[in-house]
């Protein structure tokens, strides 16, 4: 009885223990990507189209997490937005990102929407993030939750 009473509650801590995210920054990382956060890449050429779709190419990479199924953790509260002034406007556009952690580079084109005013060639800035991708950690067998953030000065151009 004391036997199978140790066995509830030591399975009872794991299941606690898979339940409650650890901080990104306490926990390593299994796999390819920085331990503990998403590594994002922008690159430095966007193209517009009809002044208001940009196409941002961005490079996400973080280690290996496993979700609640076995398979690579994923998560679809990511974006990109994309700032440009010109005069004493600034136009504003975004686009959705999702992100998978499963140790491996992923290169996405992500298509971004002016939200206010119509965009031109020129300079602007693009930021990419990621945000809440939780799984287990194959190696520490945590489980944790990770983010990764990234600005980049971009040229963005007409085709």
């Amino acid at each position: 009885m004391l036997k199978n009473f140790a066995r509830v509650l030591a399975a009872g801590a794991f299941v606690l223990a898979a339940v409650i995210p650890t901080t990104a920054s306490a926990a390593g990382g299994g796999g390819g990507g920085t331990p503990g956060q998403v590594t994002m890449q922008i690159d430095p050429n966007v193209t517009l189209s009809d002044k208001q779709l940009l196409a941002v190419t961005v490079t996400q990479s973080c280690p290996l997490l496993i979700d609640f199924n076995g398979n690579p953790a994923t998560s679809q509260f990511g974006g990109v937005s994309v700032q440009e002034v010109r005069g004493n406007v600034i136009a504003h556009a975004f686009g959705s990102l999702s992100t998978v952690c499963d140790g491996a580079a992923h290169t996405t084109t992500v298509m971004v929407l002016a939200e206010d005013h119509p965009f031109h060639s020129g300079t602007g800035i693009a930021q990419a993030s990621a945000f809440n991708v939780c799984g287990t950690d194959p190696t520490t067998l945590m489980f944790e939750c990770i983010n990764g953030t990234t600005t980049q000065i971009v040229s963005i151009s007409s085709h």
